[in-house]
């Protein structure tokens, strides 16, 4: 972020003698003898003259337009937050998250203690929806989370300003800018999957945190994140040694509930499991088998109490677009296809197992898989993955479904 800066205003005004100052900026100050001249010269001409040079002085006088213009001068401070997309343009709806100092600014007196007066805009001040993502952290915080919501996501750096620093002005967050539901609530993760990239080592961004993925690619020609998706683009997985891995701590999905989420289109049927997304360890996974969904958990007192592992009842290999969704929910495991539950089951344990350990996407890598061992890949197209700390309701999974905004 830019260093605060207090807004003001200045003025001019113009007198004769500044107009003759500045038209000598034109070339227009006139020597003796061609003032001399200049009096010989017939009215009409002089006339001429007069109306040639008038716009030039005007447009020379004239203030330019600011290109950032402060959006409402009742607001005293601005800050430019600046970020960066390393893939192509991005034309469809994203929300950005943005984490700013609250506590810092409402210590000093340049916020109010409950974030009302906070404002985004973009570059030109049109004014952008925005929630603070309370599961975080609410407002007057070291790390307060703003998801800021933008029409589209240029390519490369792109930059919002935010306002604040107006003792009257009342709140105007949003609940969240998914449909003005709780969608966006305990959203800990979502990749869209729109970088643009192909390849190994590629970076794959989080929209909702900072947990970026990054490619593996052994054979460097499969793994290929340029093709249309559900949504805008999406990532192919070759089935042979494509994933990518999401860098992990204890509090990305909970230990007593978390909800995955995501878009997958595949003709692979496999009777072995093809994992979509692995918590090292097998400590959590949403994958398929033999055509259909499954769902995995592992208890935090395993092996004295089993894992628990479900499956769905309808066939997902169809080359289709189908909602996964594998849901848990303190002892209570869901798996969930296009909005419809299809199995459940219960275990009696309330928490599963976590560690720090990286989380696998398309594929599953271990350290016995990597050093000669059997790893497991998935040969599908996934698009719009999101990882919540929460169990979603039935009416939130319906509504993520039936928007088909993964």
């Amino acid at each position: 972020m830019k260093s605060n800066r207090k807004h003001h205003r200045t003025s001019a005004a113009s007198s004769g003698k500044k107009v003759i100052h500045r038209s000598q900026s034109f070339g227009l100050s006139l020597s003796k003898s061609w003032s001399r001249t200049l009096f010989k010269v017939p009215a009409l001409a002089l006339i001429l003259v007069v109306l040639i040079l008038s716009p030039l002085l005007y447009l020379r006088l004239k203030s330019p337009t600011p290109i950032e213009a402060w959006f409402d001068h009742t607001w005293q401070y601005r800050q430019k937050l600046t970020f960066t997309n390393s893939g192509s343009e991005i034309t469809s709806e994203r929300k950005v998250k943005f984490e700013i100092n609250t506590s810092t600014l409402i210590s000093s007196g340049k916020l109010q203690s409950n974030c009302s007066d906070i404002r985004f805009t973009d570059l030109n001040g049109q004014l952008l929806d925005y929630f603070i993502d309370t599961q975080q952290g609410d407002c007057n915080t070291s790390a307060t989370h703003f998801y800021v919501k933008l029409s589209k996501i240029l390519a490369g750096d792109q930059s919002v300003f935010v306002y604040y620093g107006n003792s009257t002005a009342s709140p105007v967050q949003k609940t969240d800018f998914f449909a003005d539901t709780t969608l966006g609530q305990g959203l800990v993760g979502y990749w869209p999957m729109d970088d643009n990239v192909t390849g190994d080592g590629q970076t794959i961004l989080d929209y909702a945190g900072t947990h970026n993925g990054t490619t593996s690619d052994v054979n460097v020609s499969g793994m290929d994140c340029t093709i249309s998706g559900k949504v805008g683009r999406a990532c192919d997985f070759d089935g042979v040694d494509d994933n990518y891995t999401i860098p992990d701590t204890t509090s990305i999905a909970g230990t007593s509930a978390h909800t995955l989420v995501a878009w997958v289109k595949t003709t692979e049927s496999g009777s072995s499991s093809n994992p979509l997304v692995t918590k090292w360890s097998t400590y959590y996974q949403m994958s398929y088998a033999s055509g259909k969904a499954t769902a995995r958990i592992v208890p935090d007192d395993h092996p004295t109490t089993a894992a628990t592992t479900i499956t769905g009842t309808s066939n997902i290999d169809d080359n289709n677009w189908h909602l996964i969704v594998q849901r848990w929910d303190a002892g209570d495991l869901d798996i969930i296809v296009d909005g419809v539950s299809e199995n459940s089951a219960t275990n009696t344990r309330q928490n599963i197992k976590d560690n720090t350990d990286v989380i696998s996407i398309g594929g599953y890598e271990n350290p016995s898989c990597l050093s000669g061992g059997t790893c497991n890949y998935s040969e599908a197209i996934m698009d719009e993955l999101r990882i919540y700390n929460r169990a979603l309701t039935d009416a939130e999974v319906s509504q993520i479904y039936n928007s088909g905004n993964g």
